[in-house]
């Protein structure tokens, strides 16, 4: 279900929503990942795309903290396709939205890394996830976290973008961990008016997440 979480919808938009209870990425897991993120970081590819942080700002900017702390890596999923990205249309969305899915999944194909590109004028700490939750701190993770952010609210993720080949419809996946019981994610959708991306709602089954 690893693909679900580097896959945050807003509950406002019409969307019939699916709530399986997934957890975000906590001090109990972060040892057992860390080998698989040293190699996926040793092969990651550094991530430039404009559009990509002009949405990935949109997002930040509704989130209202004084201070964002991101996780550096987008982890790369190679067998991923759009019939796993858990999002359902009917024809008609599936005709408009079907090829931002097929390019969401192949973009999510390989790893990267997030530069320092967000437009935002609040303060962000881009870090990489292993610095997180450091190993050595068990399960007082959160603790530690909270001691060196206290105003973050947690931290965030984010998939890597998929668009229409026009480049004026995307996919983006948001997560955000903020405690053990503590989180939520999923896609979101965007397309681009007046030179600015700006989130839409869908006709569509999307699976999100939550605790």
């Amino acid at each position: 279900m690893n693909s679900l979480k580097s896959l945050a919808r807003k509950l406002w938009m019409p969307i019939l929503c699916v709530f399986p209870l997934m957890l975000p990425a906590h001090p109990s897991t972060a040892v057992v990942r860390q080998t698989s993120q040293k190699e996926q970081k040793n092969h990651a590819a550094t991530y430039t795309d404009q559009d990509s942080y002009q949405i990935y700002a949109a997002l930040l900017e509704g989130e209202q903290h004084s201070i964002y702390v991101i996780q550096a890596e987008i982890h790369g999923y190679p067998n991923l396709t759009s019939r796993q990205l858990g999002i359902e249309g009917d024809r008609e969305f599936m005709q408009v939205w079907g090829p931002v899915m097929d390019d969401y999944a192949n973009q999510n194909q390989t790893a990267k890394l997030l530069q320092r590109n967000f437009p935002i004028r609040t303060s962000y700490e881009l870090i990489p996830e292993s610095n997180i939750f450091p190993a050595e701190h068990g399960q007082n993770g959160w603790d530690d976290y909270y001691r060196r952010y206290p105003a973050s609210g947690g931290y965030y993720w984010f998939s890597a973008v998929g668009f229409n080949s026009a480049r004026t419809r995307a996919i983006v996946d948001m997560g955000h961990g903020c405690g053990m019981l503590c989180g939520n994610g999923g896609p979101h959708f965007f397309e681009k008016k007046d030179g600015k991306w700006r989130e839409v709602s869908v006709k569509a089954t999307v699976t999100v997440w939550a605790s």
